[in-house]
């Protein structure tokens, strides 16, 4: 098996230094997501990135998993600015209830359900209007072929990666853009991720040339 090819996002001027052409085809994780909607507004390379890919002609995808992930992780971001304070309130038996640390951050600050809805409705539309939806159906055999995937990788990635990742080899896509560490334990993928000491370290001994999509290497 071949690993994964580890492409990082610094830029040399206009040129990127890891490659010099773009995927036709790139699967953008809800990870990737997220660092586009709340990165540094002055310079963000994932948003940056991906609007060379579209200049670039690459299509770029998404599936209902990264919009479920994605609606989940940004309200969490709200009502983690004020768990800390509620957090002994809400501990039933010695663990926080969750429902019960909503109701509680909810009954102080009301105005949190508008602001989470507002932001919601902004990401998911920056989603759904910059990518294509890939559709699919899971039933046993495609729960079978996740498990296979999270195999692959060692147990590295989750159930929840590895459900992305079979969602875009269903279309033939072994591209991905994000920023989870977990997509590097892949084989045979092309994994764009931001610039970090980790993904230097990672990229060291491996080929790093763009691997064309080939079912037969899964």
């Amino acid at each position: 098996m071949n690993q994964a090819s580890i492409f990082t996002l610094e830029k040399r001027g206009n040129a990127y230094k890891d490659f010099d052409s773009f995927p036709s085809d790139l699967y953008v994780d809800t990870s990737a997501w997220i660092a586009v909607y709340n990165g540094n507004l002055s310079y963000n390379p994932m948003k940056e990135f991906m609007s060379d890919c579209l200049n670039n002609n690459t299509t770029l995808y998404h599936s209902e998993m990264v919009l479920s992930e994605a609606v989940h992780v940004n309200e969490k971001a709200f009502y983690d600015q004020y768990a800390e304070n509620y957090l002994s309130q809400a501990k039933e038996h010695g663990k926080v209830n969750q429902k019960k640390l909503k109701k509680l951050i909810n009954r102080a600050h009301p105005e949190i359900l508008t602001d989470i809805k507002i932001s919601q409705n902004q990401l998911l539309h920056i989603i759904r209007t910059s990518s294509d939806l890939l559709e699919y159906e899971t039933d046993t055999e495609a729960f079978e072929e996740m498990l296979k995937i999270r195999d692959a990788s060692g147990n590295i990635l989750g159930t929840n990666d590895a459900k992305h990742v079979y969602i875009a080899r269903q279309y033939g896509i072994n591209s991905f853009l994000t920023a989870d560490g977990d997509f590097i334990a892949l084989d045979n993928d092309n994994i764009y991720v931001p610039q970090n000491e980790k993904y230097i370290r990672e990229k060291i001994g491996r080929n790093n040339v763009y691997l064309e999509f080939d079912p037969n290497q899964y």
